[in-house]
C-alpha cells in the first residue's frame, strides 16, 4: 500500500474536509481513504465508528469548468405555479457538498431568500430544490447559482436567471403542441423535437419517459436527450443516424410531468426515413456574435449554429477555438438544440475593447462527415458588459387591435440586437387557438425588427395571440415572456393597397407658417406604428443635406402622425415634410413629402457650438482603436462637414480619417482608417469654416487625448 501526501482544508465550521493531493492521482488505480476514531470533534469526543470509501481514478485530469446546461423554471418565465420545484442541470458531476443555500442561492425581489431541501439525481449532474412552502404568488425570484465546483474542485461558471410566479395553483398537465419529424421521406440524420405548451420538469425527461421505437427491430433506438432553455422543447439526438427506409414511433409518456406535477398524456408520432443515406457535410450556419461585428459585449454568449447534429465527441477545444492576439481563451464548451448548437463559455469576460476570432472546424456529425473547411469569423468587444435584458417596445398590429387584415404581419420593435441563433419557430410563435400557424420569420435592422409573415392568410373574424419566449441578446440576457393578441377582421379581403395621406398640416404649398409648428401627417387607415419613426418622417430645409431634429410620434388612433421640430425654424425659408417608407398591417408602403414656408421673424444669429466631444478633452491612455464623436449644440450645413474642416492628428502628423455624420447633422464620427500609434498625442481639429444652416460661423475648436503605450 502507497500512502498519498494530501493537504487537508476544513470549511463550514469544521464539519467539512477537503483532501487535496500534493500531485495528481495516478490513473486507472484503486484509491481508498480511511478515517479512524482518532478524529474527534471541539469537545474531544471521537468519531463513533471507522470508516473507508474506495474509488478507482480515470485516465484523465479534469480541469474544466462544469457548466449550468439548465434551470426549471426557465430564465424569464412568467405564471409559474406556486408549487413549482426548481431544478438546476450541470454538464457534469458536482460535489454534492459544495452544494447548499450559500451556492444555490433562491430569493424573490426583497432578498428574502426561499427555505427548501435539496436532493441530486442522474450521477449528481441534477440539483432538485423543493421549496418548504408555497412560494408568494406574483413575485419575482432569482436564482444565482456560484460557488458549486466539480468533482476535481473546479468551480462553476456563475449563472442568474429569474422567473415570476402567477395568481396560484398550477392545476393543468402539459400538452404536446407539435412533433418534427413527420411523415415519408425523413433524412437519416434528423433529430426528434417536441416541443409543448408550457415548461416541463427537465428530471422526468428520461429514456422511459421519451424514446424513438424502431418498428423493424422492435427496440428503442439509443440516443440522447435534451431540455432548451425555456423548457418547453425537449429534443432526442441517435447516437447514429437512422436506418434508411425504416418506420419510427416517437413516444412520451405520462411519466413526464410540468414543474408543478402535473402529468402529461401519452402521445405519439410516427415517420419514415428516406431511402439515401447521410453524406452531406455538417456545416456552420450562424454564430454569434457575427463575423465583423463590433461593440460586443464582455460578457457575449458565443454560441454556434451547425446545419445538423453534431458528434458530440468531435467538439473539443481543438475543433472550437477562441483566440485574442493568437492567445487562447480559456473556456467551457456544451451542447444545445439537440446538438445542433454549440456555446463556449469563457471562464474570464472578455477583454474589453479588443479584436477576437472564433475559429470552428473538424466538426463531425454523427454519420462521420466532417465539415469541408474551418470557419473564421472575428469580433470587437465593448468597454463593458450588457446586464440588460431585451424587451418589446414596439408592436404591430398593436395589443387589442380589431378588424386587421387576414394578410397581415407581426412586426416587433426590441429594445437592442437579439441572437439571431435563439429567434426560431420554438420562441416565436402566433397562435389562433389550434396551435401555431406556418410563418417565415426574419430579423433586421441590426436584428432589432423581428416579422413574423404567415405563409397563409389567417383566419377571418379570429383571435390570435403572439408570443415571444426564450429571445436573448447577444449576452444571453433573457427577454422576458411576451403576449399580445388582435382579432381579425370578419372579410377575408386580402390588404394591397398602399396607405395615403388624407392631409397635411402645414398643407401642401402653404406659406406664412410660423417658426415653431407643430406638423401632422393623417391617413386613410391604420399604420404599423413599428415604422413610424425619423427614419420614416423627417422634415428638410430645401437646399440642404440632413434633416431637421424633431420628434415623431403616432396618435392613439394609428392614423395621425405628429412631427415637432426641436429647434426654431428659419424664417421665410422653403421646407419639405417628406414620408418614405411607412406601412399598413399587411406590410403595405407609401413615401410622399409636401412643402411649405415660413413667415418672417427674426433670424438665426447664434453659432453652432461643441457640445460635448468623446473622448474628453484630456483623457489618457485610450485604446488604439478609438474613434472620435463630436455633438453639436444645433444642425450644420452638411456641405462644410468635410476633411478640411474636420481633422487629427497624432504627434502633429494628419490622419486618414473618414467622416460620418447623424441624419439631423448633430453629431459627426471620425473614424482613423488605421489603428491609433501607440503612446502618440492625438489632437482633433475643427475649424470655423463649419457653419449652421444659417451660416453662423464654429469657433475654431481643439481637444487632445492620448493613446495607450
Amino acid at each position: 500500500m502507497t500512502l498519498l501526501f494530501i493537504t487537508i482544508i476544513a470549511f463550514n465550521k469544521g464539519t467539512l474536509l477537503r483532501f487535496i493531493p500534493d500531485t495528481d492521482l495516478p490513473a486507472g488505480v484503486w484509491i481508498e481513504s480511511s478515517f479512524s476514531t482518532g478524529i474527534t470533534d471541539t469537545t474531544g469526543t471521537p468519531l463513533a465508528f471507522a470508516r473507508s470509501f474506495s474509488m478507482i481514478t480515470g485516465s484523465e485530469s479534469d480541469t474544466e469548468a462544469p457548466v449550468v446546461t439548465a434551470i426549471s423554471p426557465a430564465d424569464g418565465s412568467d405564471a409559474v405555479g406556486v408549487t413549482a420545484t426548481l431544478r438546476v442541470r450541470f454538464s457534469e458531476s458536482v460535489n454534492p457538498l459544495t452544494v447548499d443555500k450559500s451556492t444555490i442561492v433562491v430569493n424573490d425581489d426583497t432578498g428574502t431568500l426561499m427555505p427548501g431541501s435539496i436532493s441530486f439525481t442522474d450521477m449528481d449532474r441534477l440539483v432538485t430544490i423543493m421549496p418548504q412552502e408555497p412560494l408568494v404568488p406574483e413575485v419575482l425570484y432569482t436564482v444565482t447559482i456560484s460557488g458549486v465546483t466539480d468533482k476535481a474542485g473546479n468551480e462553476v461558471v456563475p449563472r442568474t436567471s429569474t422567473f415570476r410566479t402567477g395568481l396560484g395553483f398550477d392545476l393543468e398537465g402539459p400538452q404536446v403542441v407539435r412533433a418534427v419529424p413527420s411523415g415519408e421521406g425523413v433524412p437519416v440524420n434528423s433529430i426528434v423535437v417536441v416541443e409543448f405548451n408550457e415548461a416541463i420538469d427537465p428530471a422526468t425527461i428520461d429514456e422511459a419517459t421519451f424514446y424513438v421505437y424502431d418498428y423493424m427491430t422492435g427496440q428503442n433506438i439509443a440516443g440522447s436527450r435534451s431540455v432548451d432553455s425555456t423548457g418547453r422543447v425537449i429534443y432526442f439526438t441517435p447516437a447514429e443516424p437512422l436506418s434508411v427506409g425504416r418506420e419510427y414511433l416517437i413516444t412520451v409518456t405520462t411519466g413526464i410531468q410540468d414543474i408543478a406535477g402535473n402529468v402529461l398524456n401519452r402521445w405519439n408520432g410516427w415517420f419514415m426515413t428516406a431511402f439515401a443515406p447521410d453524406t452531406t457535410l455538417p456545416e456552420v450556419v450562424a454564430v454569434n456574435p457575427v463575423d465583423g461585428q463590433e461593440g460586443v459585449p464582455t460578457n457575449a454568449m458565443i454560441t454556434v449554429q451547425m446545419s445538423e447534429a453534431v458528434n458530440p465527441i468531435s467538439v473539443s477545444a481543438e475543433t472550437v477555438v477562441l483566440a485574442e492576439g493568437g492567445v487562447v481563451a480559456a473556456g467551457t464548451l456544451s451542447l444545445e438544440d439537440g446538438n445542433r448548437r454549440i456555446r463556449f463559455t469563457p471562464v474570464l469576460p472578455l477583454s474589453p475593447l479588443t479584436e477576437y476570432t472564433l475559429t470552428v472546424g473538424g466538426l463531425r456529425d454523427v454519420a462521420g462527415n466532417v465539415m469541408a473547411a474551418p470557419v473564421v469569423v472575428s469580433f470587437t468587444t465593448e468597454a463593458g458588459a450588457d446586464l440588460v435584458n431585451p424587451v418589446v417596445v414596439g408592436i404591430s398590429p398593436p395589443e387589442e387591435t380589431v378588424d386587421v387584415p387576414v394578410n397581415s404581419r407581426v412586426v416587433v420593435l426590441l429594445s437592442e440586437p437579439v441572437s439571431a441563433l435563439t429567434v426560431g419557430d420554438t420562441t416565436v410563435q402566433l397562435d389562433g387557438g389550434i396551435g401555431p400557424v406556418g410563418a417565415l420569420l426574419s430579423l433586421t435592422d441590426n436584428n432589432r425588427l423581428l416579422t413574423l409573415t404567415p405563409t397563409e392568410d389567417l383566419s377571418v373574424s379570429t383571435l390570435y395571440t403572439f408570443r415571444l419566449e426564450g429571445i436573448r441578446d447577444v449576452s444571453g440576457n433573457v427577454m422576458p415572456l411576451f403576449t399580445a393578441s388582435f382579432q381579425t377582421a370578419a372579410e377575408a379581403t386580402r390588404d394591397t393597397a398602399s396607405p395615403f395621406v388624407t392631409a397635411f398640416d402645414p398643407s401642401n404649398g402653404s406659406t406664412d407658417v410660423v417658426l415653431t409648428p407643430v406638423i401632422t401627417v393623417a391617413f386613410n387607415e391604420l399604420l404599423n406604428p413599428v415604422t413610424v419613426d425619423t427614419d420614416t418622417f423627417w422634415l428638410a430645409m430645401e437646399g440642404f443635406s440632413g434633416q431637421i431634429p424633431a420628434t415623431v410620434s403616432l396618435d392613439a388612433g394609428g392614423t395621425v402622425v405628429t412631427l415637432t421640430p426641436t429647434v426654431s425654424l428659419l424664417p421665410e425659408t422653403v421646407y419639405r415634410i417628406r414620408v418614405s417608407g411607412v406601412e399598413d398591417y399587411a406590410g403595405n408602403r407609401r413615401s410622399t413629402s409636401s412643402i411649405f414656408t415660413t413667415a418672417s421673424g427674426p433670424g438665426d444669429t447664434t453659432p453652432p457650438e461643441v457640445v460635448l466631444v468623446t473622448p474628453e478633452d484630456g483623457m489618457t491612455d485610450m485604446p488604439v482603436n478609438t474613434s472620435v464623436v463630436v455633438t453639436f449644440s444645433e444642425p450644420l450645413d452638411a456641405l462644410t462637414i468635410t476633411n478640411n474642416t474636420f481633422a487629427l492628428f497624432a504627434d502633429g502628423e494628419e490622419l486618414s480619417v473618414s467622416i460620418q455624420r447623424s441624419a439631423d447633422n448633430t453629431v459627426v464620427t471620425l473614424d482613423p482608417w488605421n489603428p491609433l500609434p501607440t503612446g502618440s498625442w492625438v489632437t482633433v481639429v475643427i475649424t470655423d469654416d463649419v457653419t449652421d444652416l444659417a451660416g453662423n460661423r464654429l469657433t475654431d475648436f481643439y481637444s487632445e487625448f492620448t493613446v495607450e503605450p
